[in-house]
């Protein structure tokens, strides 16, 4: 029963990771085509102010407190499947039968602390952190400093919808760091093992 739970778990967590991956795509994607109408726009004869602000001051941030928020979600919905597999692992190596096939999330614990989850390292998710965070930062600073253009009211809109982003950013980023996998390695080293000179995590 342990057993088929932690398969149908370990493909919820695959799932998981290809809904990150798609939500990293797709963002760059729409990041890469809004940007493109936006410096379109500005190489025109006669630039319309509204098209340009609208691109880069609401557009951008939008999308990216968007896909952010989904992306951050997915990171920590793997953490925490990733941390219910590492429990699950202390129970299944018990048995003989399963001992030789499972032990994922302690192999990524004991042999790789720099992973943030089994199958993302820390700078990857740092990179992609600091992406959805500094991009509308970057695009607002281009199109009013850069370009001097004026500020326009519906941009409020987009700049509450950031700010709620980045408080969620901090909630998440909290939970994700409690839900390190980092930590794992003294727990594993804690567990109760029938042979101490047994590795938890056979090869």
């Amino acid at each position: 029963m342990i057993a088929i739970s932690y398969q149908v778990l370990r493909q919820e967590q695959v799932a998981t990771l290809n809904k990150e991956t798609n939500v990293m795509a797709y963002y760059i994607s729409a990041m890469g085509v809004i940007c493109g109408f936006g410096l379109n726009a500005l190489q025109q004869d006669t630039v319309n102010a509204r098209i340009v602000s609208i691109i880069f001051g609401v557009l951008i941030p939008s999308g990216s407190s968007f896909f952010g928020a989904i992306w951050l979600d997915c990171v920590f919905q793997q953490l925490r499947l990733g941390n219910y597999l590492f429990e699950l692992e202390k129970v299944m190596h018990r048995s003989e039968e399963v001992r030789a096939i499972y032990g994922w999330e302690h192999f990524c614990a004991e042999r790789n602390n720099k992973r943030i989850v089994s199958f993302c390292s820390k700078s990857a998710y740092y990179f992609c952190l600091a992406l959805f965070i500094l991009l509308p930062v970057f695009s607002v600073i281009f199109v009013h400093d850069m370009i001097k253009m004026p500020f326009h009211g519906w941009e409020m809109c987009s700049a509450i919808a950031y700010a709620f982003f980045l408080v969620f950013c901090v909630i998440s980023c909290v939970s994700i760091k409690q839900l390190d996998p980092g930590k794992r390695k003294r727990l594993a080293t804690q567990a109760e093992n029938p042979d101490e000179n047994e590795p938890i995590c056979p090869i």
